[in-house]
């Protein structure tokens, strides 16, 4: 084990803002430890065209949600597939917005918690919209890097503080 430190400086961050289904400014941080740059470079330009990604996906995070959604009887109960598929849809919608060279500064300061926090549809938003970007940047188009986004980057989601 390093010190946090030295841990610390073999860390790549990549994060932006985005705002969930209550309406709460969000931040998504991928973390990926021991980088080259031309992997750093590689996933920076993924997350810049948000197009691509949901072009990779097709909608196929959509149809496995909803595909659990028909096996589930207690996801049945809480939702009607509609009201479900549009909570899925809102997440396509904001990832559509993304804009990774933002950064988060904006949120600087801004006391936040853990988004699964928020209630159960947006945790059904910060499901669908972390897949999309983990499916999108990890099944697009191979590049001269070998980054695995499943298995070399942490996600990591915090909402505003809402009342």
């Amino acid at each position: 084990m390093e010190p946090a430190e030295e841990w610390a400086a073999h860390a790549t961050d990549l994060e932006w803002i985005y705002t969930d289904l209550d309406g709460y400014r969000c931040a998504m941080r991928l973390t990926g430890f021991d980088l080259t740059d031309a992997q750093a470079d590689d996933l920076r330009a993924r997350l810049g065209d948000a197009a691509a990604l949901l072009t990779v996906d097709d909608g196929a995070v959509r149809a496995e949600f909803l595909a659990r959604y028909d096996e589930d009887e207690h996801k049945q109960a809480i939702y009607a597939r509609d009201e479900y598929a549009g909570i899925i849809d809102e997440a396509y919608a904001e990832v559509a917005e993304l804009d990774a060279a933002a950064g988060t500064a904006e949120l600087d300061g801004v006391p936040l918690t853990d988004a699964s926090v928020t209630g159960a549809a947006s945790e059904l938003f910060h499901q669908t919209y972390g897949r999309l970007v983990l499916d999108g940047i990890g099944a697009g188009p191979q590049r001269d890097t070998s980054t695995d986004a499943a298995l070399d980057l942490t996600p990591q989601f915090a909402c505003e503080v809402g009342e």
